[in-house]
């Protein structure tokens, strides 16, 4: 189980660009958005959209557009390459966006494929459902950090889409709820850095999901304004295993019932880990973070600006009363 926990923190640890690798000099390379037919009768992609997004770091630095040609392909020529670059490809064929995995733009190729798979599209999503979900927390400064892990589960032999539509008439695949409050959004996995969309309440993702296994890794923060805090995590989708991990020092989880036990994570520092099962869709995660340590002095300036604010306005509104009466 350690070695378990070991390996998906490994997964959650972001990739780094030394700084001797920005002396590199840049070259440039060929790109093939390649389409695989994976649909029960075959089909024709001639001439459907490609998208490409270039990443530096979390950064969009640039988006190509194509088209497939008979073979399935869209050929980029002159991509720039970079250790600190990745490619994010996505293709729509029949109104359903179809993505391809995270391609890394090494300065040491020439040319990299991004593989696309298309598949047939069902519009059962009880066919989704989550094997085991992690939400590790922990306190950075002022704010409570959040890593999230869903190893998501398509269990048909179909690419899983919606018929719901946002107001711009994008497609509503799969919707996952935030706590109240988040900030600072990030992920690496490929079903959510190309085509998801953030709400107040979350984000949505507007690809299909395809057959199989897929690892969706994301983080976030949350303001702290107190010594006690209450978390809400509304579960989307059917879960078999959730897993809180508490990395939070003096803070301590409450009203969530006992610890099951501890784990050393693979940055080295211990978890205490609760776990919840068989868990239905529409679950709200509800516990305390109390003991945590926050910046009063913050919180008082506030309070002083806001109290300065507010006398202000009604000293102007009394000056303008009193001018009327003039």
């Amino acid at each position: 189980m350690k070695h378990f926990f070991a390996i998906i923190l490994a997964i959650v640890l972001p990739a780094i660009c030394l700084a001797e690798d920005k002396t590199e000099s840049v070259s440039s390379a060929v790109l093939v958005v390649k389409v695989i037919d994976s649909t029960t009768k075959g089909c024709s992609v001639l001439g459907d959209a490609v998208i490409v997004r270039i990443y530096e770091h979390k950064e969009l630095k640039k988006t190509l557009r194509g088209r497939l040609d008979a073979d399935g392909k869209a050929i980029f020529d002159g991509v720039a390459v970079s250790d600190c670059l990745t490619a994010f490809a996505s293709v729509t064929h029949e109104n359903a966006k179809f993505s391809a995995y995270v391609v890394k733009l090494k300065p040491t190729q020439k040319q990299f494929t991004a593989n696309i798979h298309i598949f047939d599209v069902s519009y059962e999503k009880t066919k989704l459902s989550v094997q085991t979900h992690h939400f590790i927390i922990k306190q950075k400064d002022d704010s409570l950090v959040v890593t999230e892990y869903m190893q998501l589960i398509n269990t048909s032999g179909m690419a899983v889409g919606s018929e719901k539509k946002d107001s711009k008439d994008r497609t509503v695949v799969l919707e996952v709820m935030l706590p109240r409050g988040f900030k600072n959004f990030n992920s690496s996995s490929y079903l959510i850095q190309d085509t998801s969309y953030l709400t107040e309440d979350g984000f949505y993702v507007t690809a299909v999901v395809p057959p199989g296994e897929h690892q969706l890794v994301f983080s976030y923060t949350l303001d702290i304004n107190s010594e006690t805090m209450d978390i809400v995590k509304k579960i989307s989708l059917p879960t078999a295993s959730f897993v809180l991990f508490s990395q939070l020092g003096r803070g301590n989880i409450q009203q969530f019932g006992d610890a099951d036990g501890q784990v050393v994570l693979a940055d080295g520092a211990m978890a205490e880990y609760y776990n919840r099962t068989d868990l239905p869709a529409g679950t709200a995660i509800a516990f305390k973070v109390a003991g945590l340590s926050f910046n009063t002095e913050r919180t008082s300036w506030i309070i002083v600006a806001v109290v300065f604010v507010v006398i202000a306005i009604l000293a102007v509104l009394r000056l303008r009363s009193t001018k009327s009466q003039v």
